[in-house]
């Protein structure tokens, strides 16, 4: 590396946080704000429990549900309340200019109210929330990001989360997954069973690869979100490098980065994702330029923006173009991409243009639009652009569009040299430890099923303090200033600026072909948000207006009014919802169906908005319990209406009318006909309505249905696991030869 420092730095105001007597709120708001990123980012979350309850199952352990996840989407906005706090006290405390965060909070706003009219108005509102949280992560690192210590200290703890990656990714690999496959190997049909799966099912048949294969997901239902994520930490270390190696002197925390480099690249080699192969390679060509030629660009800096917003969009022409002529995209992983948005594309066009569909319910009308030669059953359609126009309509396109230009154009800035000011000691080791130590306690309490027993508490618990030991090792040596009595390093750290920029961009292009943004864990979102708010927060322009107490006060109010009526129509319901529906979980696994389809319909009225799996589940245990038919069927109508995009609940209709002593075939016909609308692809259900109507002596339209079952199966791959196996394609042909 050379030895000239690029004269970028970053700004700062009269006090850098440290230096009066409210410097205290300041540091609280940036620990809790690193500290619940990195809880959060260390943790498996979920909106639904994936896999359904059956009388006399096992318990599976849970990871953070819906009521963790509300909590601390409201936790994240406390970072924000004390910034706003501070300003309205402190008349020498002054925020810089983020216009940025306005069309990105207008967004969240938009994603909330399309709770009204989502399908799944549950997934819309939880959801919905996770952006807004990421917002106020966002704008709050923003304004607390206030001198080259704390540049430093959020990189330090973003390589001590590239180690923790590595533990858990260690964990899973070889002490985990050896005894998951032979557990599989001996009870492999309980643990299907458990699960609510046949064995020759698709889901079954994944479970199967997966656990085989050793795919490694880390924190994320999908091991391309763990890629993700470790790209955009590596390119983090790869900014330690540089900096290690511009300061002098060097010394032996350079093996620190090298290290978490060596990890990453070992985590992604597992993931087996093509994408993050690719993109650490960019972003250290990205990170090359940035550090020779940043103030020679800065100088440019109007015809720099303008250049790469046409690139990105000439990129973006091209690839539309090239899938428009040829039908496809290059590669087996974009052409499953082309698909995906193309029936994206038809939501848009006959659902709601305008508005969307609601935000997270994507995968709620996919299926009505699935290409017949597009096997999976997808809920997001890779690509964040794509799925704001489908699911937020033209308005959510434009404000994503507004906040993507402004921010380019906020991070472009030159960096303002910071002003001479007396600065405060901050010990490294005890910021550290209690950020860390902060983390983990959060990560215990939110994502710890204590109710496994004891033996299964105490593993967690020391892969917790394994995670704690890592990101402590890591970010305490590099966030140590050397030759001090253990302060944190203040020194100039440009590379790391242009490192964390590089890392936010590198992220957001992964999200043009994946989902790791989105994926049910909220880690990455969090993350994205704290790369970007430290950006801003290093290339900012504070607001020169003079300070007016009572309109922050104003503020202040309005936002702490509107947090606590969070609490009380969202958190306070969902959390009493939740707990009513555990509690019917445990009833049904205790064979007591009825007292379980009980809590289910109350959890069902705790909810804010319907939850159509509430609703859903509570006509599950009612069938279990041989309740009346005519409950039964009233609520599965009710699971219907709170969710009319959904097959299941037709399908559990047609399945009930049929263990009818005399069932109504004209029923059972309407329903499945219902069904194939909304999944003209699921080949089951198809191979079903061709019994029934067989039944009902229409042959002609039987025959219909059992070919086109085969057609639908001709559409896909050879080596596609969706497809029928060679006895099912037999019977079917047997069936069409007897009519």
């Amino acid at each position: 590396m050379s030895k000239s420092r690029p004269n970028h730095n970053i700004p700062r105001s009269i006090d850098d946080g440290d230096t009066d007597r409210w410097h205290i709120l300041s540091r609280v708001a940036l620990a809790l704000v690193l500290a619940l990123v990195t809880a959060r980012a260390t943790m498996m979350e979920y909106q639904r429990d994936p896999f359904a309850v059956d009388p006399n199952s096992q318990a599976i352990p849970q990871g953070a549900g819906i009521t963790t996840s509300i909590v601390l989407d409201l936790l994240c906005c406390v970072p924000a309340l004390l910034v706003l706090f501070r300003r309205a006290i402190d008349p020498t405390f002054t925020l810089i200019r983020c216009y940025s965060v306005l069309p990105l909070g207008l967004l969240a706003v938009w994603a909330m109210l399309s709770t009204r009219w989502a399908d799944d108005q549950f997934l819309a509102l939880i959801t919905s929330a996770h952006l807004a949280a990421a917002t106020a992560i966002l704008w709050a690192t923003a304004q607390l990001v206030r001198s080259w210590r704390h540049i430093r200290l959020i990189a330090a703890i973003m390589l001590g989360l590239l180690l923790a990656y590595a533990v858990h990714g260690a964990i899973y690999r070889y002490v985990e997954l050896p005894d998951l496959q032979r557990s599989f190997e001996q009870n492999r049909t309980q643990i299907f069973a458990e699960r609510g799966w046949q064995p020759d099912s698709f889901s079954a048949r994944q479970f199967e690869r997966k656990i085989v294969n050793g795919e490694m997901a880390g924190f994320s239902a999908s091991p391309n979100t763990y890629a993700a994520a470790t790209v955009m930490l590596a390119i983090v270390a790869m900014g330690w490098l540089a900096e290690l190696l511009r300061d002098r002197p060097i010394d032996g925390r350079l093996g620190l980065p090298i290290i978490g480099l060596l990890a990453a690249g070992w985590i992604i080699h597992f993931t087996q994702s093509k994408a993050a192969m690719v993109s650490p390679i960019l972003g250290a060509g990205l990170l090359t330029i940035a550090g020779l030629f940043g103030p020679f660009l800065g100088r440019r800096r109007r015809l720099v923006y303008v250049l790469s917003v046409l690139i990105i969009l000439l990129g973006m022409l091209a690839i539309i173009g090239h899938g428009l002529y040829h039908g496809t995209l290059p590669s087996v992983s974009l052409a499953f991409r082309w698909k995906y948005w193309i029936a994206a594309w038809e939501i848009f066009r006959n659902e709601h243009p305008w508005i969307g569909v609601g935000w997270a319910n994507f995968g709620q009308h996919y299926l009505a639009y699935r290409l017949p030669n597009a096997p999976e059953e997808i809920k997001d359609p890779h690509n964040f652009i794509i799925r704001a126009l489908t699911e937020l309509g033209i308005v959510g396109v434009i404000l994503l569009a507004a906040w993507l230009l402004r921010l380019w154009w906020e991070l472009s800035r030159p960096a303002m040299p910071p002003a001479t000011t007396p600065r405060s000691r901050l010990s490294a080791l005890r910021m550290v430890g209690s950020i860390g130590t902060a983390a983990i306690v959060i990560n215990i309490f939110a994502s710890i099923d204590f109710s496994q027993g004891s033996a299964f508490a105490i593993i967690e618990l020391f892969k917790r303090m394994l995670y704690l030991c890592a990101l402590l090792l890591g970010a305490i040596i590099l966030a140590n200033k050397p030759q001090s009595q253990g302060d944190l390093d203040d020194r100039p750290a440009p590379w790391l600026v242009y490192a964390i920029l590089i890392a936010a961009g590198i992220f957001l292009i992964h999200n043009l072909v994946d989902f790791s943004m989105f994926d049910t864990s909220v880690g990455p979102l969090l993350m994205l948000a704290l790369l970007i708010g430290a950006g801003m927060g290093a290339r900012g322009r504070f607001d020169p207006r003079p300070h007016r107490r009572s309109l922050w006060i104003g503020l202040l109010s309005a936002m702490t009014a509107l947090w606590l009526t969070a609490w009380l129509l969202i958190g306070v319901p969902v959390a009493m919802a939740e707990s009513s529906a555990q509690s019917g979980d445990a009833q049904l696994r205790a064979n007591r169906p009825m007292d379980a389809a009980r809590l289910y319909q109350q959890a069902l009225a705790l909810s804010p908005v319907g939850n159509f799996d509430y609703a859903f589940r509570a006509a599950r245990a009612m069938i279990f319990a041989h309740d009346s038919p005519e409950e039964i069927r009233r609520m599965i109508d009710t699971a219907r209406t709170l969710n009319p995009s959904s097959p299941d609940p037709l399908l559990m209709q047609a399945q009930f009318e049929l263990r009818q002593s005399k069932p109504d075939l004209q029923r059972v016909i309407n329903n499945l006909a219902a069904a194939l609308r909304l999944n003209p692809n699921d080949m089951a259900t198809r191979e079903q309505y061709a019994d029934v109507l067989a039944s009902a002596g229409r042959t002609v339209d039987a025959r219909r249905e059992y070919e086109q079952t085969l057609w639908y199966n001709n559409q896909l791959a050879e080596d596609e696991p969706r497809r029928l196996t060679p006895d099912a394609i037999e019977r079917i042909e047997r069936k069409i030869h007897s009519l």
